[in-house]
């Protein structure tokens, strides 16, 4: 649109999506080892390791003067800040547009589609949010209610705002099944999105506007500290889990399908740049390059929870809830969530919650069996000098001494 090519966006990403098709086309008449693909931001963010890769499918080694063109042309070098300026430049209609027409495509090629949480300011790093923040924030809530996504449970047990006939009848399975979604994507293009708009025949949107909003949010320290401190409304439900219970069901459920160079890569930076904006952190944390994988990832999640329950020391919207407690006795501590939300206790929901929880307790100590030795010296590593160490029995601290009983 900048140069005139396309009036609108809609339009503007006929070429893109036409070199798209024809280079699909061509991969499936060639072998794999006859291509390689770049991802333009890898070579904008990482020009030497994305020239390394190239030099050597080609068959040729990497030469710093690749680079040096800035010296003798009128050419800069890339600049990473350009990457972004869409998202400053187009609106959130135009952004929703572009998605709503490739945004499968986009999934394809690894890109991860926008949502109004995605705008915000980091969640990782602790810091002052202006006012905008709040409106931003309410914003963004308000577009998520309104929305689900296949990661939902998606009609698994009936609710006030949902057409119980269309749940009972196929509504939900229709829409827990991506390839399902993509058929009636034909008449509702929003369901191509990884999340979309909860659709009119699936529940009344009226009644869904008034329900209680109930989001998810894994691991948004700086999120959270700003919703205690500022929206008094809203209750923070901290529910925290043994750092060998977390690790486990991470390496299980998450790291197994990563790649863990990038995933270490990712690590490194987060841990980096609370380093940078926080002194204490950056002395308990050492050489973040030196850390196993295993640590990297402990460390943020103790970083994480002791951020969000300090911020909620004290504050009447704060409920800590330690998940090992929850699965031994379960309704006790469901009881008091529901007191804390203000939410009725019934028999039925009883019943409901105590069926849904029969093999929670071995879940939850399921990394007895599954930790290695070594893997479990790493967890009593970074829970060295930990408050929240007192909230499980596994843990034992003296003064000036960290000794820890046999897991």
């Amino acid at each position: 649109m900048g140069m005139n090519w396309a009036g609108n966006v809609w339009t503007g990403i006929d070429r893109w999506i036409e070199v798209e098709q024809l280079w699909s086309q061509l991969k499936e008449t060639i072998s794999p080892e006859q291509y390689t693909e770049v991802c333009y931001e890898s070579l904008i963010t990482e020009p030497v390791e994305t020239l390394t890769h190239l030099c050597n499918f080609i068959g040729t080694s990497y030469d710093p003067a690749m680079l040096g063109y800035a010296q003798t042309t009128t050419y800069d070098l890339p600049n990473s800040k350009l990457l972004w300026q869409w998202k400053r430049k187009l609106s959130e209609r135009e952004i929703q547009l572009v998605e709503a027409r490739i945004g499968d495509m986009l999934l394809e090629r690894g890109y991860e589609l926008t949502s109004l949480f995605s705008q915000l300011p980091s969640p990782l790093v602790r810091q002052s949010f202006d006012d905008v923040f709040g409106q931003q924030w309410n914003q963004a809530i308000a577009s998520a209610a309104l929305k689900m996504s296949g990661r939902d449970r998606l009609g698994s047990t009936g609710k006030s705002h949902l057409y119980e006939l269309v749940r009972q009848f196929g509504g939900a399975y229709v829409l827990s099944k991506r390839k399902l979604r993509l058929l009636f994507s034909l008449v509702m293009p929003s369901l191509r999105q990884p999340d979309w708009v909860v659709p009119w025949w699936f529940a009344n949107l009226h009644a869904l506007e008034q329900a209680s909003t109930v989001l998810k949010l894994n691991q948004i320290p700086a999120w959270a500290e700003w919703v205690l401190r500022n929206n008094s409304a809203t209750i923070v439900i901290h529910i925290v889990r043994h750092p060998a219970g977390f690790l486990n069901s991470w390496r299980k459920r998450y790291l197994a399908e990563q790649d863990s160079v990038k995933v270490r890569r990712s690590n490194e930076e987060r841990l980096t740049k609370i380093a940078d904006s926080d002194e204490r952190w950056a002395k308990l944390f050492g050489n973040v390059r030196a850390m196993t994988l295993d640590e990297l990832e402990l460390w943020y999640w103790r970083y994480a929870s002791e951020t969000i329950d300090v911020a909620g020391d004290g504050q009447a919207n704060y409920l800590r809830i330690i998940y090992e407690d929850l699965v031994s006795d379960t309704l006790k501590v469901s009881k008091q969530l529901y007191e804390k939300c203000d939410l009725p206790w019934t028999l039925a929901i009883e019943k409901a919650i105590f069926n849904s929880a029969s093999c929670s307790n071995l879940i939850a100590t399921a990394w007895r069996k599954n930790l290695m030795p070594e893997q479990i010296s790493v967890v009593k590593k970074v829970m060295a000098g930990s408050f929240m160490s007192q909230w499980w029995d596994d843990f034992n601290f003296k003064p000036d001494n960290v000794s820890f009983t046999e897991f």
